[in-house]
C-alpha cells in the first residue's frame, strides 16, 4: 500500500516538474524579448514571444505579443492575437483593456467577405491559401488592394482584385465555370492555286542576280567587328636612340575600332597597349591612334602615343596603314628626347 502511494505521488509530480521547467524557460525568453524591444529589434521580439508562449501559454505573454505586433504595423496578426486573448483563462480585470485594444486595431483594418461557387473551391488572398468554409469567408485585411483567387480542378479559375479602406467591408463573389471543350475546326475547301508559268531563262538569271545583290554585304562596308588580327608596325622614332622601333601586337576588332596589345622591339624593348579608331567603314578609311608605350631603359619609362593616318584594306583580312604621330615620355635617360615626331607604316592581317 505504501509503495502504491509513492508511485502515485511520483507520477503526479512529473507533470508539475515539466510545467515548472517550461515556465522557467518561458520567463527567460520573455525577459530576452523585452531586451530586444528596448533595442528596437521588434521582429526578434515577436519571434521570442511566440516561442515563449508555445513553451508556456500565459496571457501576459500573449498580451505583450499583441502589443509588439501592433507596434510594427502587423495589425491583422495583432487583432487575431487580442481576439485569442479574450478567451484565455485568467485574463480577469484585463479583459476590458484587451477589448479596447482590439477595437483600436480593428479601426485600422478592413474586411473581405468572400462568397465562392462552388463552396469547396480553394480560395487564396494575395497568394495566401484560406481554409475551406461551407459559407462566406470573412477575414481582416490591411487597407489597400487585394487579389482574390478561387480554383478547383476541372473548372476555370476566377479572380478579382478589390480595394479595401480602413473600417470598410467589401464583398467579393466568385463563380467558377466549367472549361468548355474546344470545338474542332471544320475544314473549308479552297480553290486551287493558280499555276504560274515558269519564267524564261533570262528572267531566272535576273532574279538570281537580284537575290545575290540583296543578300551580299555592301562592297565598301569593311567592318572588322569580332575579327582577331596581328599588327606589324614600324615607328621611325628618334626618342630611343636607334631611330626605329618595331611593334608586333595582337588586335581585336570592335567595328569602328581595333584594340591592340603587344610588344616593341629594337635596341630598347617595351610593351604597348593602344587602339585604332576608324572614321569610316570603306576600304580606304581615315584612322586615329592612341596608345600607351612603356620602354624599359634604366627602369620602366611609360609614355603616350597619338597619331592620325589612313588604312587601306584590300580585303576583310589584309590591310596596310600609314600614320604620322607624336610620342611623349615624361621621364627619359640622358641622350633620349622626351617628345618626338613619329611617322609609322605597317600591315595588319585579320582572321
Amino acid at each position: 500500500m505504501v509503495k502504491s502511494i509513492v508511485v502515485v505521488a511520483v507520477l503526479a509530480a512529473v507533470p508539475a516538474l515539466a510545467d515548472r521547467r517550461a515556465e522557467k524557460e518561458a520567463r527567460a525568453l520573455f525577459k530576452e524579448a523585452g531586451s530586444l524591444t528596448d533595442a528596437g529589434d521588434y521582429a526578434g521580439a515577436v519571434d521570442m514571444l511566440q516561442t515563449a508562449y508555445a513553451r508556456f501559454p500565459n496571457p501576459k505573454i500573449l498580451f505583450n505579443l499583441a502589443a509588439v505586433l501592433e507596434l510594427v504595423g502587423r495589425h491583422v496578426e495583432a487583432a487575431e492575437t487580442y481576439e485569442k486573448l479574450l478567451v484565455q483563462e485568467g485574463i480577469g480585470r484585463k479583459k476590458a483593456d484587451v477589448e479596447r485594444k482590439l477595437a483600436e486595431v480593428e479601426a485600422r483594418l478592413g474586411r473581405l467577405r468572400i462568397d465562392v461557387e462552388p463552396p469547396d473551391a480553394l480560395v487564396s488572398v494575395d497568394g495566401k491559401p484560406l481554409p475551406t468554409s461551407a459559407g462566406p469567408i470573412v477575414l481582416r485585411v490591411a487597407p489597400g488592394g487585394h487579389a482574390v483567387l478561387a480554383e478547383k480542378d476541372g473548372l476555370k479559375p476566377a479572380a478579382e482584385t478589390v480595394a479595401v479602406e480602413a473600417g470598410q467591408e467589401r464583398a467579393v463573389a466568385l463563380t467558377l465555370r466549367r472549361i468548355e471543350e474546344p470545338v474542332a475546326a471544320v475544314p473549308v475547301a479552297r480553290p486551287p492555286e493558280p499555276v504560274q508559268a515558269e519564267p524564261a531563262p533570262e528572267e531566272q538569271v535576273a532574279s538570281a542576280v537580284a537575290i545575290r545583290a540583296e543578300t551580299a554585304p555592301p562592297p565598301h562596308d569593311l567592318s572588322h567587328a569580332g575579327q582577331m588580327g596581328v599588327l606589324a608596325r614600324l615607328d621611325v622614332d628618334g626618342t630611343h636612340g636607334d631611330g626605329g622601333i618595331g611593334l608586333a601586337a595582337l588586335t581585336w576588332g570592335l567595328g569602328l575600332a581595333d584594340i591592340a596589345i603587344g610588344g616593341m622591339l629594337g635596341s630598347n624593348k617595351g610593351l604597348y597597349v593602344g587602339a585604332n579608331v576608324f572614321l569610316l567603314r570603306g576600304a580606304l578609311k581615315p584612322l586615329l591612334t592612341v596608345g600607351a608605350p612603356i620602354f624599359f631603359v634604366e627602369g620602366a619609362r611609360p609614355g603616350v602615343h597619338g597619331a592620325a593616318g589612313l588604312e587601306w584594306d584590300i580585303s576583310r583580312h589584309v590591310g596596310f596603314l600609314v600614320e604620322a604621330g607624336v610620342q611623349h615620355y615624361p621621364s627619359v635617360p640622358d641622350g633620349f628626347d622626351k617628345t618626338a615626331f613619329v611617322p609609322s607604316a605597317g600591315a595588319q592581317g585579320r582572321f
